[in-house]
């Protein structure tokens, strides 16, 4: 406050004398040219007439005693009283010429400290608006669904290979804080050769990508079955695999694996505002001779969006 106290009255200090300095300066510029004139005009007829009284000649009043002076210094002699009337005029035009300058200096300097406070007001307000999105982000992740798996069954320990048909059924728990609504599901189990997966492609879920009818999962609970039929391009359907003598012996030397992998996609209670689908992916190998199912796959296969 002070800083700004004694900036204003250096302001109104330099407004009013910098103009009158200006103004001075018109004015005595004139009044010094003419009058070195008149001086000069002086000097040059009192030598003139030392001299004619020297030389013992009169003096005439009509002839120009000094013929050195110049023709200004005649004339100063002769300016009208309007010449001077004219230079207060220019004078007091130039010293609120000054004023104005002064004033258009000010208002720029003015304009160029409020730019910059509205761009600092501008930086302030789109950092707060990024933290209060970043706000609702993270609130909006809290309080929303996430489905993954709830159940598999058979258990592990209980999974038998001889059964025909051989079926898994999956149902899916609803691990957030607001419903949450199935939409599409890709789900398959199938028999490899290979000991790992490197990747799995969209074409690997063939035919099995299918939208449901959306029924809510509050949270909490999880879903309605979902049956996943061995090397089955229709889980709706009965044409579902069965493992043969050869093939289980090799799945428990650990010659064949089978693996169980698929998605979810899911609405949840801040969709509509966002247009997100969310989305659950994972991929499960089992291990015969040791009766459990493990994380297999690549990362992108195990992920929840």
């Amino acid at each position: 406050m002070n800083n700004l106290q004694t900036e204003s009255e250096s302001m109104t200090v330099s407004k009013i004398l910098i103009p009158t300095i200006v103004f001075s300066i018109t004015m005595l510029i004139p009044w010094w040219y003419w009058g070195s004139q008149n001086y000069y005009d002086s000097q040059c007829r009192q030598e003139s007439a030392a001299n004619s009284s020297v030389l013992g000649l009169a003096s005439s009043s009509n002839k120009n005693p000094c013929p050195k002076a110049s023709y200004a210094a005649q004339k100063a002699y002769e300016t009208p009283w309007y010449d001077w009337i004219l230079l207060g005029i220019s004078g007091f035009y130039t010293f609120f010429a000054c004023m104005q300058w002064w004033a258009i200096r000010a208002q720029g300097r003015y304009m160029r400290r409020g730019l910059s406070i509205s761009i600092r007001a501008a930086r302030a307000a789109r950092r707060s608006a990024e933290a209060a999105n970043l706000n609702a982000s993270a609130l909006m992740n809290i309080e929303r669904a996430w489905i993954m798996i709830g159940s598999m069954s058979p258990s592990p320990t209980a999974f038998d290979l001889t059964v025909d048909p051989v079926l898994m059924e999956i149902r899916f728990k609803n691990y957030g804080r607001t419903p949450a609504w199935i939409v599409e599901s890709a789900l398959i189990l199938k028999r490899s050769e290979h000991s790992s997966i490197s990747g799995i492609s969209e074409s690997a879920y063939g035919s099995t990508a299918r939208p449901l009818v959306e029924k809510p999962i509050s949270p909490g609970e999880i879903s309605d079955v979902f049956k996943v039929p061995l090397d089955s391009t229709n889980p709706f359907s009965d044409d579902i695999g069965k493992l043969s003598d050869v093939e289980i012996k090799q799945l428990n030397s650990g010659d064949l694996h089978l693996y169980l992998f698929g998605y979810i996609r899911y609405r949840h209670a801040f969709s509509i505002a966002t247009g997100d689908i969310p989305e659950f992916r994972f991929c499960f190998q089992y291990l015969a001779y040791l009766k459990k199912w493990i994380y297999a796959g690549p990362p992108e296969a195990n992920r929840s969006t």
